[in-house]
């Protein structure tokens, strides 16, 4: 029956820009399957598409487009969130979880816009236990730190896309790097996104403590964290 609920089907509607209908069909595939984890609609559905995303159309660059599409996945992983909470906390009854008491912000620094990417890591890392504060796009250098300091956060998770932005992310995590010392604060930083893609070497650059360059290392962070306490 899963088969019935295709990547094929998926990227027909999307050309079709069937918002709507790309929605109901991400919660129509959770109402079918309720005893799996609702993270497989990202990775039924919106990794393997946005690993494989070309312009529908003949243009080079359709920016509508993509953001079209970021708008629609955005409504999607909204939709996923109520059913990422219930689904949790089955894992945590049945031990297959643990919480990590660990809290984590994530954001963009300033000018970066492409947020779709973070939003999902923030979501693989709830699932695994962590507490998590998701403030989005664009944020000032300042309102992340306030927001890390009152929440009194364990690690800071910055993403860039946009290689043009890796020398605000450095400026950013000098200046929090900066408070957190001046403040005697134990928070770490976690790196991640597209700008890294191609050269890893960014990561010392930028002077983070953590990289997270794929899901699959969010497991392996996790357990670290973990026996670490």
């Amino acid at each position: 029956m899963e088969d019935s609920f295709s990547i094929e089907n998926f990227v027909g509607i999307l050309k079709n820009k069937k918002k709507d209908e790309a929605i109901l069909y991400c919660i129509e595939y959770l109402k079918s399957f309720p005893n799996i984890n609702p993270l497989n609609v990202y990775e039924k559905f919106i990794l393997p598409f946005l690993s494989n995303y070309q312009c529908f159309y003949e243009e080079e660059f359709c920016v509508w487009e993509e953001h079209f599409i970021s708008s629609t996945f955005n409504s999607i992983i909204g939709s996923v969130y109520p059913y990422l909470i219930s689904y949790r906390k089955v894992l945590l009854d049945k031990n297959e979880v643990t919480l990590k008491n660990k809290t984590i912000l994530f954001a963009c620094p300033s000018e970066e816009y492409h947020e779709l990417g973070i939003k999902i890591v923030s979501d693989y890392f709830y699932m695994e236990g962590f507490n998590v504060y998701y403030l989005g796009a664009n944020t000032p250098q300042e309102e992340i730190f306030r927001g890390a300091k009152i929440l009194n956060v364990d690690f800071i998770a910055l993403s860039v896309s946009n290689p043009y932005n890796i020398l605000t992310l450095k400026r950013t995590i000098k200046y929090l790097k900066r408070n957190i010392n001046e403040m005697n604060l134990n928070m770490k930083i976690i790196v991640g996104g597209g700008a890294f893609k191609n050269n890893k070497t960014l990561v010392d650059e930028v002077d983070a403590d953590f990289f997270v360059d794929d899901i699959s290392n969010i497991n392996e962070f996790s357990d670290r964290m973990f026996k670490e306490g």
